[in-house]
């Protein structure tokens, strides 16, 4: 029962939002079909370890659960979208301008 618990929280917490993901896939491969691949990648790397690994250093000790765990994962797909948005828009900018 506990097992088929553990597995109900990581499909509400993790399988979900993975939705989250397949957005910050689209930014990133669209930016690298227009030329730009180092800066997405460098972003992928910071914003999804940099907040997992801020976010097990500061909320989970706090809160010691494997939903905290959990939630880290929709949280960084969130906060890296965002970010890779905003630099997406600017791309597209730039890449219109030289049209």
């Amino acid at each position: 029962a506990a097992v088929i618990e553990a597995g109900m929280v990581r499909l509400f917490w993790v399988a979900l939002p993975l939705v989250l993901n397949g957005v910050l896939d689209v930014f990133v491969c669209s930016m690298r079909g227009m030329g730009y691949s180092t800066m997405p990648t460098i972003l992928m790397i910071l914003g999804i370890c940099g907040v997992r690994l801020t976010w097990l250093w500061t909320v989970f000790p706090a809160h010691r659960t494997l939903e905290v765990i959990y939630m880290c994962f929709p949280l960084s797909w969130t906060v890296t979208s965002i970010i890779l948005g905003i630099l997406w828009i600017r791309c597209h900018h730039k890449l219109m301008q030289r049209a």
